[in-house]
C-alpha cells in the first residue's frame, strides 16, 4: 500500500481532479454565457429590424395619406367625369407613382382603384404576368366592394391579405 507508484497516482489524481472539475464548470458556464450573448444579439437585431420595418411602413403610410389628402392629381383621377380627363389624370398619377416608388425600398407596387369606373392603376417595380395582375385586381375589387364597415380603411392598422396566384 505504501508503494511509490500508488502514492504518485493518488497525488496526480488529487491534483488533476479539481482542475478537471473546474475546467468542466467553466466550459459549461462559458457555453451558457455565449448562448445568452448570441440570444441577446439576435434579440437586438430583431428589434432593430422591426424598428426599421415600422419606420418604413410609417413613411409609406405618410406618403399615401399625403397623396390622398393633399395631392390634387389624385382627386382629379378619382373625380374625373370625362374619359379624356380620367385617362390624362391616370397617366399623371402613373408617372408620379412610378417616380415615387423608388423612394420606398420595401414597396413592390402601388395600386389606385377607382370604384366608380371599376379601374385600377398599378405601378410596380417588377414585371408581373397578366394572371397575377387580374388576380390582384379581383382581390382589391372584392375587398373594396365587400366592405361592410366604412371606417375599416380609416385606421392606422395595416390589413395584410394573402393573394393566391394560380400557377399555370
Amino acid at each position: 500500500m505504501n508503494s511509490i507508484r500508488l502514492k504518485l497516482m493518488l497525488g496526480v489524481l488529487i491534483l488533476t481532479l479539481p482542475l478537471i472539475t473546474i475546467l468542466i464548470y467553466y466550459s459549461v458556464y462559458s457555453t451558457k454565457v455565449v448562448r445568452n450573448q448570441v440570444a441577446d444579439s439576435y434579440k437586438n437585431m430583431m428589434i432593430l429590424y422591426m424598428s426599421q420595418v415600422d419606420n418604413s411602413l410609417e413613411d409609406i403610410d405618410k406618403y399615401m395619406t399625403n397623396t390622398v389628402v393633399v395631392d390634387s392629381d389624385f382627386d382629379s383621377y378619382q373625380l374625373s367625369n370625362l374619359d379624356y380627363d380620367f385617362n390624362f389624370n391616370k397617366i399623371v398619377m402613373f408617372n408620379k407613382l412610378l417616380n415615387d416608388i423608388g423612394m420606398f425600398k420595401s414597396v413592390n407596387a402601388f395600386f389606385l382603384y377607382a370604384p366608380e369606373r371599376d379601374d385600377m392603376l398599378r405601378v410596380t417595380r417588377d414585371r408581373v404576368t397578366i394572371e397575377e395582375e387580374e388576380t390582384i385586381f379581383h382581390v382589391i375589387k372584392q375587398t373594396v366592394d365587400s366592405n361592410t364597415n366604412p371606417n375599416r380603411f380609416n385606421t392606422k392598422i395595416w390589413d395584410v391579405q394573402k393573394i393566391m396566384i394560380p400557377i399555370i
